[in-house]
């Protein structure tokens, strides 16, 4: 076990000086996982390392300016600076994977300053460190009281060290010179690369600003695109949707159609059979009307013959019988239509037929005829004896009755008028077929 940390301890001085292999780094990291101790070690040969490196910088750099006028080592300074400022670090610190976690704090806060170590930092951080470990080693040995062995080790170690210290001195002294030949001729290509650095860096800016530009573009071209294909893709759900309703209700409506056809045709079926039976109604309906009008009409003669018989017998039997045929004449003393026929009984009855009152000449349409009766004095109104109306039309006769005895007896001229449409209270239109009641009875 004791072996083992010293082997450990050995391993961590290499891999701080960054002269481990792979295999021996690996095997550093998975026993530092299992070990507080050696991870303690690893965190102390790392601050050993960069303060050794610190102190190897600062002598130099004041040996140089000891050797140098101020002219010279303001000169040097700034070539310095710009060569750091333009070349890449070549020789970083020695440093082991970033799963060891050696020197992680160092790079990270590291200045401009500290850019550009040269390779003699290398060595001479691994001498040290070997150094170290020798010390430490001859130490951890002597404690455990090994002499024989620790001796003989730390002998061996120390004549190593010597050899390494001695290459290490070696080295500085040529990258020293090679540096300050270097300086002067380096000072103005480094000045150039500087600007054209610089001009080259303005222009990766703007071509990164355009790419950035650019692609926020797209990602908001991109992020549309994602809405509106979510928004067609709701929209064909909606008319799929529809379309899914619409053909529902068309197959429904189809069903609905075919019942309805089917009602429709039997309705029309009713329908031509009620017509057929409604035009047998009506047949027979016509023939009922003209049976019972018929019927009517009998009737009604019948009726007229019986009244007009009783007329006949109550005139023809009155003592006191006029009968007057009543005509109208021109002025050349020619008989003109119509013309009448008055059967009066004196104080009793008055009946008045007129022929062909419709048929003369300038008469207005639909009139009215209605007939007067006055004294023929003409000291008295004429009175209105009634209108008359068609008795016979196959014969166009016309007749007016008149019962009215107190009429009758104050009366004893009647004519005839034709009025517009309606009866009057007083004549109006042409008077005609006018005749007198006072003269003798003709019959018996």
């Amino acid at each position: 076990m004791e072996s083992s940390h010293e082997y450990f301890d050995l391993l961590c001085a290499m891999v701080g000086a960054n002269q481990a292999s792979e295999e021996e780094e690996r095997l550093l990291t998975e026993h530092a996982e299992a070990c507080r101790e050696c991870r303690q070690a690893v965190e102390q040969y790392r601050q050993i390392a960069w303060r050794i490196y610190e102190e190897e910088v600062g002598t130099e750099t004041r040996q140089e300016a000891a050797n140098l006028t101020e002219q010279e080592a303001s000169e040097r300074e700034k070539a310095k600076q710009r060569l750091l400022r333009e070349l890449p670090g070549t020789a970083t610190l020695p440093r082991t994977r970033e799963r060891l976690g050696v020197l992680p704090r160092v790079l990270e806060t590291e200045t401009p300053s500290r850019r550009g170590v040269p390779s003699w930092a290398s060595w001479a951080v691994a001498a040290s460190l070997l150094i170290a470990v020798g010390v430490n080693s001859v130490q951890y040995w002597e404690s455990k009281r090994h002499s024989g062995d620790a001796e003989a080790r730390a002998v061996s170690l120390q004549r190593e060290l010597d050899g390494l210290r001695d290459e290490l001195a070696k080295e500085r002294t040529e990258r020293l010179q090679a540096a300050a030949s270097q300086n002067v001729q380096a000072a103005p290509s480094a000045e150039a690369a500087a600007i054209s650095k610089s001009n080259e860096t303005q222009k990766l800016r703007a071509e990164n600003e355009a790419l950035r530009a650019n692609l926020a573009s797209s990602e908001a071209a991109r992020e549309q695109q994602a809405r509106d294909f979510i928004a067609q893709r709701d929209r064909e759900r909606l008319l799929q949707a529809s379309l899914d309703v619409f053909q529902a209700s068309k197959s429904t409506l189809e069903v609905e159609n075919t019942d309805l056809l089917a009602k429709v045709s039997k309705l029309t079926d009713d329908l031509k059979k009620s017509q057929e039976d409604l035009a047998g109604l009506s047949a027979r309906n016509e023939a009922l009307s003209q049976e019972t009008l018929s019927k009517v009409k009998y009737a009604e003669r019948q009726q007229k013959l019986l009244a007009t018989d009783h007329d006949i017998r109550d005139i023809l039997g009155s003592r006191s019988l006029h009968i007057i045929d009543v005509y109208d004449v021109s002025g050349q003393g020619e008989l003109e239509r119509p013309f009448g026929r008055i059967f009066y009984t004196e104080g009793k009855s008055l009946i008045f037929y007129a022929f062909d009152l419709d048929l003369q000449k300038e008469l207005k349409r639909r009139a009215v005829f209605q007939a007067w009766g006055q004294k023929s004095e003409g000291k008295e109104s004429p009175r209105s004896l009634g209108t008359f109306y068609m008795d016979d039309s196959a014969q166009n006769r016309w007749v007016l009755k008149v019962d009215d005895n107190k009429t009758l007896s104050r009366i004893d001229y009647v004519y005839v008028t034709d009025s517009s449409r309606k009866e009057t209270v007083k004549p109006k239109g042409k008077p005609l077929l006018s005749a007198f009641l006072n003269g003798p009875a003709n019959h018996p």
